[in-house]
């Protein structure tokens, strides 16, 4: 280090006082002009302690800010970050400092050193106030990065936490009443913009272990979290979750070699155990990974667990278009045209179009369906359902020649099948044969007459929904005339008298009530 000179005194303090030396004469009274020479004296003298105090006064400060300087720089190593007092703290012990080390006797002193002193505290009033500033943007940085942190060890275990846990995150930084706002704009964007990427980075990681080839397809398409990440990271991802494919697809080699029927059924079991769970919510995305099962069963059911998430109560309640359609794939009786669980779970994900989806509910439904084909007896049983259905299906949603299907027909079987299933368990449960439940008087045939239209209802939608005859133009099928006007049908509302028939009712739907008071279900 450099060797800092001090400032060396230049002038003797033995120095005289310009002027000639005092004799006896000067002091005697006798003399008129001897009380003028006293005055003339005390007030140089006087002088003297002015310009003394006044340069002692500056002398003082200049010691005082360069010991406050270090104390300064000392205080703010050792504070804890952001902490809102440290400024004011500071500026109280200085003030202390400076009150104890003035009282001056002469004015000039006192004048020399208020001033002083006011200045000095001005400069360490803006210095703290700098520190603590910046302090406080420091430790909302260190704040953003626990959050960061801490989000991203949540979706590497929980990779369909991602959405939510990036809105959060975002809205925290962008808080206008939160300390992040210490941070300036641009440098708040720029830690918005890391901490996306590193919880998007996270997410992918955990989705490769659950399932890489559901990752890889997401870094493929930039969907999911893979939007969030830059193309460096994605090609490193897109190989990490490359390497992972190879891993299962030779751990599945090996499994197949093997050929082990014990190993595959215990394999199957927690596959079905897993489906359970999923379908009644009660799966989380570190317990399907630590669940030992086929590779396509795991990407199906995290599949499944991340499309319903989302479910409202009633979509959970409603089986979804695609289920009529589903349910005769189950019953019939070639194997062959029977669904997978895999397949079922698969219906209720993005990879289904909407207008064939089905939901949590659905879903359980079909399951239940298949697994209960089971036995000899369970296949007998859907083959007799599937008859049924079909014969019920046939008198609440006709096929008449030359028309189309009526949708609100089609629409009034659905909710037949979702209030007719329950129901058939139910009575099955109670001990009813067969014949009680779908005889010619049974329960569930009896119950269909509920859910039909009338005839002219039925006529008006679909001739309503009869498409142009593309060969006569404006012209409609079965009719050389121009087209009716579309008819505004309504349907009688529906008598409810169990639990089950209200469940299967649709949102919104009125129904008349066992008292026949005529109602409307809640949205």
């Amino acid at each position: 280090m450099p060797t800092i000179r001090p400032y060396q005194q230049a002038i003797s303090s033995q120095a005289d006082i310009p002027g000639r030396r005092a004799g006896a004469s000067d002091f005697s009274t006798a003399d008129p002009q001897a009380g003028a020479g006293l005055q003339s004296l005390g007030a140089s003298l006087y002088d003297m302690a002015e310009r003394s105090e006044v340069s002692d006064a500056h002398a003082r400060l200049a010691t005082a800010r360069a010991e406050w300087t270090v104390h300064l720089q000392e205080r703010a190593q050792a504070a804890a970050p952001g902490d809102p007092n440290f400024a004011s703290n500071f500026n109280q012990d200085l003030a202390k400092y400076l009150e104890k080390s003035g009282g001056y006797a002469t004015a000039a002193g006192s004048r020399a050193y208020q001033q002083g002193s006011a200045e000095l505290a001005a400069h360490f009033v803006q210095s703290a106030g700098v520190f603590q500033a910046r302090s406080m943007g420091e430790k909302a940085k260190q704040d953003y990065g626990t959050i960061v942190n801490q989000n991203g060890l949540s979706v590497y275990t929980d990779p369909t936490q991602f959405d939510s846990l990036n809105k959060s995150q975002r809205a925290a930084i962008f808080d206008p009443s939160s300390i992040y706002f210490r941070v300036g704009g641009p440098e708040r964007e720029e830690l918005a913009k890391n901490g996306e990427q590193l919880l998007a980075r996270n997410a992918l990681k955990g989705l490769i272990n659950i399932s890489p080839e559901l990752a890889q397809k997401q870094l493929t398409e930039g969907a999911g979290a893979a939007a969030f990440i830059n193309a460096k990271d994605r090609d490193a991802l897109d190989s990490e979750a490359k390497r992972a494919i190879q891993v299962r697809e030779e751990e599945k080699r090996r499994l197949d070699m093997a050929a082990d029927k014990e190993d595959r059924k215990r394999l199957e079991a927690n596959a079905r155990s897993a489906t359970d769970l999923a379908i009644a919510g009660k799966l989380t995305g570190p317990q399907l990974l630590k669940m030992e099962m086929d590779d396509g069963s795991k990407r199906a059911i995290f599949s499944f667990m991340k499309a319903t998430a989302g479910e409202g109560d009633h979509d959970a309640k409603a089986y979804g278009p695609g289920f009529n359609n589903m349910v005769k794939r189950v019953w019939d009786g070639d194997p062959t045209n029977n669904p997978t669980e895999q397949q079922i779970m698969m219906m209720s994900t993005d990879a289904t179009p909407k207008s064939e989806r089905i939901t949590t509910s659905g879903a359980r439904e079909l399951i239940g369906q298949l697994r209960g084909k089971g036995t000899a007896e369970g296949s007998a049983e859907a083959t007799m359902k599937k008859e049924f259905f079909q014969v019920v299906e046939a008198q609440i949603s006709p096929k008449v020649f030359g028309l189309p299907t009526s949708p609100r027909a089609q629409a009034q079987y659905g909710y037949y099948v979702q209030w007719a299933l329950p129901e058939y368990e139910r009575l099955r449960k109670e001990g009813k044969t067969t014949d009680e439940i779908m005889g010619p008087k049974g329960a569930l045939t009896l119950g269909a007459e509920r859910f039909k239209i009338s005839q002219t209802e039925l006529f008006a939608d679909m001739v309503a929904n009869a498409p142009a005859d593309p060969t006569q133009s404006g012209k409609f099928l079965g009719s050389r005339s121009a087209p009716p006007a579309r008819a505004t049908v309504k349907i009688a509302p529906l008598t409810v008298t169990t639990q089950a028939e209200y469940d299967a009712l649709p949102a919104g739907a009125e129904y008349v009530d066992p008292k026949d008071v005529k109602r409307r279900k809640a949205k």
